[in-house]
């Protein structure tokens, strides 16, 4: 992100290399009065060591801010990615040996795309109070093509499909406190976050060994809805005396899966819920000069 009300700058870098190599970044960032700006793209491609190894890939970030004073930030974030590339396989020992370039799988391929959006929010109030909010959504998709060359031929070729959709918002509070006492530099944090996603998963079977990622005209080999929901409160302090601070945290978490398979080996649905307490504590010691010796142990599942 650019620094507050900093002026504007300008980057730009571009490589290039053997096997079709070729990479340029660049960004633009700067201030007009209470706005902050940010925007930065990135591409690369290369045909790759082996065949089929050949890629292309770009992404793109946007962030713009708005501070109505010092105290407040309004943001926005969006990032957009795409990846599509050849996934030559795996090679014995002895088939690089031979032809270090050989693709056992010269059809095989992969696609991802993903965008994501986050609206932020920070405000900072009287007596030490700060408030960090965001709410977000992400989209990706995860789709692969890959052939089987077992048996006699033809030889099937299987589209997966991999979507994920997420969003979530997350609010927490942060409490400075212990000046003028032995704990100065205390700070109590506390919040929620609340999140659900759905990621649908769907198999075809085809025998077109080139056959377009979206292309479902094969026979549908799966069908499988999945969703999750995730919800949690936690809270931590960090009370300093002196160099040494003690750090005890507190989690509540809820989660829910639910997989639904219509098409697939597996027919019905299966579901998991849990509940559970999870505790955190940390012990750390400042000595000289920037040095910390930090232990934590917490809980998990």
């Amino acid at each position: 992100r650019p620094r507050p009300g900093g002026g504007f700058s300008f980057t730009t870098e571009q490589i290039g290399g053997s096997d079709g190599l070729y990479q340029t970044y660049n960004a633009v960032q700067g201030s007009a009065g209470p706005l902050d700006y940010r925007v930065d793209g990135f591409y690369a491609r290369s045909d790759g060591q082996r065949d089929n190894s050949q890629y292309h890939q770009w992404q793109s970030n946007f962030y713009l801010g708005y501070r109505s004073n010092e105290d407040q930030l309004l943001a926005l974030d969006f990032h957009a990615a795409q990846f599509s590339g050849g996934d030559p396989g795996r090679l014995t020992f002895q088939q690089f040996q031979d032809t270090p370039d050989f693709a056992p799988a010269p059809f095989d391929h992969a696609w991802v795309d993903r965008y994501s959006v986050v609206l932020r929010d920070e405000w900072k109030f009287a007596d030490g109070w700060l408030l960090q909010a965001k709410g977000w959504y992400t989209h990706q998709d995860l789709d692969n093509r890959n052939q089987s060359f077992r048996g006699a031929p033809p030889f099937p070729t299987t589209l997966q499909t991999d979507e994920f959709n997420n969003g979530g918002f997350d609010i927490r509070f942060r409490k400075n406190w212990g000046d003028g006492t032995m704990l100065k530099g205390s700070a109590l944090t506390f919040g929620g976050t609340f999140y659900h996603g759905d990621a649908p998963l769907n198999r075809y079977s085809t025998f077109d060994l080139t056959a377009d990622r979206f292309d479902t005209s094969g026979v549908h080999t799966l069908d499988q809805s999945r969703n999750s929901d995730y919800q949690a409160f936690f809270v931590e302090n960090i009370f300093r005396l002196g160099k040494f601070h003690i750090v005890p945290s507190f989690r509540l978490a809820h989660e829910s899966v639910h997989v639904d398979t219509a098409i697939g080996p597996n027919f019905g649905s299966r579901s998991a819920d849990h509940t559970g307490p999870l505790w955190g504590i940390g012990l750390g010691n400042d000595f000289g000069h920037l040095n910390e010796t930090y232990f934590s142990a917490s809980s998990g599942w």
